[in-house]
């Protein structure tokens, strides 16, 4: 389900900005997506966003639901929600003091995360 804010009819024509981040619903680890080419590898290994909750967030807050080899646009990311799940996924990680990690953009918070040492 995509639950974020709509962004409306211009919404079919959007592709994703790469890097992106997938969020599986219920998990706090984080999947880095670098590239295009990096997302098709990882649906060649039979990867699937099967919870309707599952998304692809991309650099440009754009949210997507993948699905027989497609990605629907259906939203936006909030920023603060971006960085709630950047942080859990750093704590999981076991990273310290991952209060302090922020953010002024999307596209900054998938970029640290992308330089980081996982």
């Amino acid at each position: 389900m995509c639950y974020w804010r709509r962004i409306g009819p211009m919404l079919s024509s959007i592709t994703p900005v790469w890097p992106a981040i997938v969020h599986l619903a219920g998990a706090d680890d984080l999947l880095i997506v670098r590239s295009a080419t990096d997302w098709a590898t990882l649906n060649d290994t039979a990867f699937a966003l099967e919870h309707e909750d599952d998304r692809l967030i991309d650099s440009a807050s754009h949210t997507f639901r993948a699905g027989d080899n497609t990605l629907t646009p259906c939203g936006l990311a909030e920023l603060d929600e971006v960085v709630d799940l950047i942080r859990a996924h750093l704590a999981d990680e076991g990273h310290c003091c991952v209060a302090k990690f922020g953010a002024r953009s999307v596209e900054d918070a998938i970029a640290a995360l992308v330089a980081m040492p996982l």
